[in-house]
């Protein structure tokens, strides 16, 4: 009997505990800032989109994953048996307007319009090798279902962010970005998420006269809901192609290398970045 009830509430521990890694890594997407450019993959820099112009970029990312991070940091399986796979595939479009020199701001929105991301960057400071600006952003849920007020989830909840950008040049081919956000939420979730922090660190270096761009990051999100803390280091090799002068196409690789209550992700992305006049 001991021994039911231990399995009993085992499975409902693992219930509640996938509940919540799925529903923020739904939402992760949109839990950070968005609607703001970038010059690689996971971070910001902080140069902006020239004045009076937009830049449209529609983006496509699929991840599997077979297994989770428990809270003592040791790797479980999500299913009974091996030959079973959790497959996510998800795109979003992102619109960015140029405001004179030193501002942009954008939007980015899932397919179904269901969620929007709002940003806003602003130079602080350019000098010759590095460069500051400040962003801000609001993440509201549009809705397009049924929604139970009752269930406070992550993705259909206000959120707001605040953040840092920082870019250093080390030469004219290689550079760096770091980004740091920290997101709080104007209501509890039914998981009790608290504030969240993400960090992103990019390093990019141009070969072909700045026309391809082998670029690597280092992120890190943190969150505490209900089941305690989650964390998750993620590494991601990419690049980006900028043959074009009005385009750019980006090809990343995310992969999960630590972490705690999350799910173990791998997968890769692709995204393209067009300028309008």
């Amino acid at each position: 009997m001991v021994e039911l009830l231990k399995t009993h509430y085992t499975m409902q521990y693992i219930k509640y505990l996938m509940l919540g890694l799925y529903s923020i890594l739904f939402s992760v997407s949109y839990a950070q800032i968005g609607g703001l450019s970038a010059s690689k993959l996971g971070s910001f820099s902080v140069g902006v989109v020239p004045n009076n112009k937009i830049e449209f970029e529609p983006s496509f990312s699929h991840f599997r994953s077979k297994s989770y991070w428990d809270n003592d940091n040791n790797k479980q399986s999500i299913f009974s048996t091996s030959d079973s796979v959790r497959n996510i595939s998800a795109m979003s479009f992102r619109f960015t307007y140029g405001l004179w020199d030193k501002m942009e701001i954008g939007v980015s929105v899932s397919p179904d319009v269901s969620m929007s991301s709002w940003g806003l960057r602003y130079i602080v400071c350019q000098q010759e090798k590095l460069g500051i600006a400040a962003i801000t952003g609001m993440n509201i849920p549009l809705g397009n279902q049924t929604i139970d007020k009752k269930l406070r989830l992550a993705d259909n909840l206000l959120s707001l962010g605040i953040g840092g950008v920082m870019t250093y040049d080390f030469s004219n081919n290689f550079s760096a970005d770091f980004t740091a956000q920290y997101q709080f939420r104007l209501e509890e979730t039914s998981h009790h998420d608290k504030n969240a922090m993400f960090f992103n660190l990019d390093f990019g270096y141009y070969i072909l006269n700045h026309q391809l761009q082998f670029a690597s990051g280092i992120a890190y999100r943190t969150v505490q809901d209900i089941q305690g803390n989650h964390n998750v280091f993620t590494i991601t090799p990419g690049i980006t192609v900028e043959t074009g002068e009005i385009f750019i196409i980006v090809l990343y690789a995310p992969f999960d290398i630590m972490g705690k209550n999350e799910v173990i992700n791998n997968g890769f992305g692709f995204a393209l970045t067009l300028l309008f006049n």
